[in-house]
């Protein structure tokens, strides 16, 4: 592809586009593992998903950030399509990493859970700071936040952030999917925030922490009624383990009413900071706790027929 990129397996599905894993190529031997996402071929023929496409590259290339998925290039496969090549990170995403704790029967750890929402936090901050003008995700969920090997959290996929609702147009499974992360003002209408990002994020935590997904099994009608409720169970009720003040953040963050919530993402990133601690061995227990979710589903999805 373009010359310089080779293909692999696909990884993952969304209503704009797939990811795969590729390989790039270059003089003397010289190779990387990359992530390459292209576009949907449906969309393949609309200007206008190509405009957003485009757009996502530029505006995530400009967004150099540690917590934040490197966009690398942008390039045209053989049938035309739009391709953005990014930095492939070696781990788990959030959503996975949850669901083989609750396969093997373990509670997800808070110190883990506390320190992928302060990498989150920064990865926000810097969007919503970025000097030209705000860039608001959109589309916080778990599946979004990559667990990496070297114990980092990354945000992915800021294909929503200027495509408005269009972009959950091409399958309406997509839409019911991100609603129960979706705030409530934005779910009826209102224009993406700082605050609508935070509360994607606060309810990515609360789902991490309680082992199971907001408003679960609803219909769409029902999470839209639930989630302008603001009705999710406390966490101090689901579990005796976790830090005095740490449920009050991620509820803060939860919070029906804008305005409730944590002023900004550099606020977040304060409040957080509280309970995450600095010193190498806890690191070095992020590490071991992504790599051994790494192995395990590399391992099964090797013995999958």
């Amino acid at each position: 592809m373009a010359g310089r990129y080779v293909l692999g397996e696909e990884w993952a599905q969304g209503g704009m586009a797939r990811v795969f894993r590729g390989e790039l190529r270059g003089s003397k031997g010289f190779s990387r593992p990359v992530a390459i996402k292209r576009m949907l071929p449906a969309l393949g023929d609309d200007p206008e998903f190509a405009r957003l496409f485009v757009e996502e590259a530029r505006v995530v290339s400009v967004l150099s950030h540690p917590n934040i998925v490197s966009v690398l290039d942008l390039a045209v496969d053989e049938d035309e399509r739009l391709c953005i090549v990014m930095e492939w990170v070696e781990g788990v995403d959030m959503g996975t990493w949850r669901g083989l704790h609750a396969r093997s029967g373990a509670r997800t750890e808070w110190e883990h859970v506390a320190r992928v929402g302060l990498h989150v936090a920064r990865a926000l901050a810097a969007a919503h700071e970025r000097p030209a003008a705000p860039v608001f995700h959109r589309d916080v969920t778990p599946t979004n936040i990559l667990l990496s090997t070297q114990g980092i959290a990354k945000l992915v996929d800021f294909g929503l952030a200027r495509a408005g609702d269009r972009a959950t147009l091409t399958n309406p499974g997509v839409l019911k999917g991100k609603l129960p992360y979706m705030a409530p003002e934005l779910q009826a209408g209102q224009r993406a925030s700082a605050a609508t990002d935070l509360y994607s994020l606060g309810l990515t935590l609360w789902e991490a922490l309680a082992m199971q997904r907001p408003f679960d099994g609803l219909s769409t009608l029902e999470i839209l009624v639930q989630a302008g409720k603001g009705a999710i169970p406390r966490l101090e009720t689901l579990r005796d383990d976790l830090p005095e003040g740490f449920a009050d953040i991620v509820h803060r963050l939860c919070a029906r009413v804008p305005g409730d919530r944590p002023e900004s993402a550099r606020e977040t990133i304060g409040l957080l900071s509280a309970f995450t601690s600095n010193d190498r061995s806890s690191f070095e227990k992020n590490i071991r706790e992504f790599t051994e979710a790494r192995d395990t589903l590399r391992a099964a999805h090797t013995n999958t027929p």
